[in-house]
């Protein structure tokens, strides 16, 4: 087996990938049990304790990212929000890549385009999540009744939308063969050198300085 030794994600995306994981599954948890009520009274203080203890890190994780790794974080949103026209090509044929057996795809950078869709997605998910708990925790008793279910419906969308998305996520990086490096990339930040050429030339010829073919 071809050794990983090109570097692709490094320790502080990796902590932070999987502390946000946990923290986000906290939250989706307890937020559950809060929206159906299932807890009752005294259960449901406690759930309310700990999903907003989940918020107050959901919220502090990507601002401690941002001020210690500025430009991974910068980095980071420029994959969810610029895309490239290979990019684009990627998204449109990556049914077939997956399930049709066609390998044709084009060279893509960092991130392929369905990653780079994904990420898109938990970023604003994210963003709307923190914005809407913000008016539920602290504006609560300040907001009209129809407006505070509105806002607690957005709160939960922007959850369910990530959650309903994630077995997706789950089978590319765990389960599909063409991308078996990818989970051990998220726990040592390394791939070989084959895997960086085949999923991410164009970033893979940036990073060596190859010219790109």
């Amino acid at each position: 087996m071809e050794q990983r030794t090109v570097e692709r994600c490094r320790k502080p995306a990796i902590l932070m990938h999987w502390l946000f994981a946990i923290v986000f599954f906290v939250m989706l948890l307890t937020g559950g049990v809060m929206f159906f009520d299932l807890a009752g009274m005294d259960g449901g203080v406690r759930v309310r304790t700990i999903h907003r203890v989940a918020a107050v890190f959901f919220v502090f994780l990507p601002v401690l990212f941002v001020l210690f790794n500025p430009k991974s974080a910068i980095g980071f949103l420029k994959e969810a929000f610029i895309w490239d026209h290979d990019a684009a090509v990627w998204l449109k044929r990556s049914f077939g890549y997956y399930f049709r057996g066609k390998r044709q795809m084009p060279p893509q950078g960092y991130l392929n385009g369905d990653q780079k869709l994904w990420q898109l997605i938990v970023t604003v998910s994210g963003l709307i999540a923190i914005m809407t708990g913000i008016l539920l925790w602290f504006f609560k008793l300040k907001i009209s009744l129809v407006f505070y279910q509105w806002i607690l419906l957005t709160h939960a969308a922007s959850f369910m939308v990530v959650l309903f998305l994630f077995p997706v996520h789950f089978y590319l990086t765990t389960l599909y063969s063409g991308f078996e490096e990818s989970l051990s990339s998220m726990i040592d930040g390394k791939v070989s050198e084959s895997y960086a050429r085949e999923h991410y030339k164009k970033w893979f010829e940036e990073k060596t300085g190859e010219e790109q073919g």
